[in-house]
């Protein structure tokens, strides 16, 4: 896992489309990772980026040790998300925030959710959960 005397400190799957939908791989390449042959990483160092697959959250929950958990909410209402993550159409928000309670949380670090806030769309009204809030925002051109 060493490249040039460097160790990764930290792994985020996400931006290869949705991690949830190929659980099988993505469980064992964080099996690879948390291995003392492979990167010998923390689970704590581990997150998984969905944008909300309800099924796929409860089983990556099971996952002993769990790896952290990383949420695109990127709209407070269900008509906007529908309109812009057409997952919402099959999970809603409430059942999203029922999938991401349910998930466990070590004693320090809480559940990621990743928002992008565009313009019109997003308002700081859907913070329910003990969350992380990474926000990325678009300008219309």
């Amino acid at each position: 896992m060493e490249s040039a005397g460097q160790k990764p400190s930290n792994v985020v799957f996400m931006g290869m489309g949705e991690p949830l939908h190929n659980l099988e791989a993505v469980a064992r390449a964080l099996r690879i990772f948390e291995h003392p042959w492979g990167a010998g990483l923390s689970p704590r160092r581990l997150t998984v980026s969905t944008a909300g697959v309800v099924p796929g959250i409860d089983a990556l929950a099971k996952l002993r040790p769990a790896p952290n958990l990383a949420i695109s909410l990127n709209a407070t209402t269900d008509e906007v998300r529908d309109r812009i993550m057409p997952v919402n159409r099959h999970w809603n928000i409430a059942a999203l925030l029922a999938a991401a309670r349910r998930f466990p949380l070590a004693t320090t670090v809480a559940s990621l959710s990743n928002t992008s806030c565009l313009p019109a769309s997003t308002t700081a009204t859907w913070m329910p959960l003990a969350c992380r809030a990474c926000c990325v925002v678009f300008r219309a051109r």
